[in-house]
């Protein structure tokens, strides 16, 4: 794009820890995040009513609170959200066989924004912050279809380690 344009604006994005006053803004995403998955497999993934978006930000209030949770944005110099992050540091989980981990829920980038490195930015943000509070390693769950994510998180060092059936 020309000088000052989109690209330019992504490009200068910053991530930053999520406000109380960002959660409107992150909250349409997270919804289109619900509804991508329910597209993707209606029979794994919950339904997105009308309402996923009021249901997101509560939920997100709640985590901002939470010493444990972390919740990310991207945000433009303009002071456009363009992407999130969402997770929490969790304790040794004996179902799971895993000892106490970061584990990244949620990732979406406007698709405005993508291509920009805005993924990459929302991801190793998350990573620097959960080690900076002691986690050992860092897990994420990706849906099936989702290829390019997948292809981001290899690009950034992730390894498949699990794979889930659903029945």
């Amino acid at each position: 794009m020309s000088e000052g344009g989109l690209n330019d604006e992504v490009a200068d994005s910053i991530v930053r820890e999520a406000r109380e006053e960002d959660l409107d803004a992150v909250s349409v995403l997270a919804a289109r995040l619900v509804r991508m998955h329910h597209e993707w497999d209606r029979e794994r993934f919950m339904r997105a009513g009308p309402s996923v978006e009021a249901g997101y930000r509560r939920f997100l209030a709640g985590e901002l609170t939470q010493s444990a949770s972390l919740v990310l944005v991207a945000v433009t110099p303009a002071g456009r959200i363009v992407g999130y992050a969402f997770g929490r540091l969790e304790p040794r989980n004996w179902e799971m066989l895993m000892d106490d981990s970061g584990v990244l829920h949620d990732v979406l980038v406007d698709d405005s924004a993508r291509k920009g490195g805005i993924g990459a930015k929302l991801v190793l943000g998350f990573v620097e912050r959960m080690r900076a509070r002691g986690a050992q390693r860092i897990v994420l769950h990706t849906a099936a279809q989702n290829t390019a994510g997948q292809a981001l998180f290899k690009k950034l060092g992730f390894r498949v380690t699990m794979l889930e059936m659903t029945l």
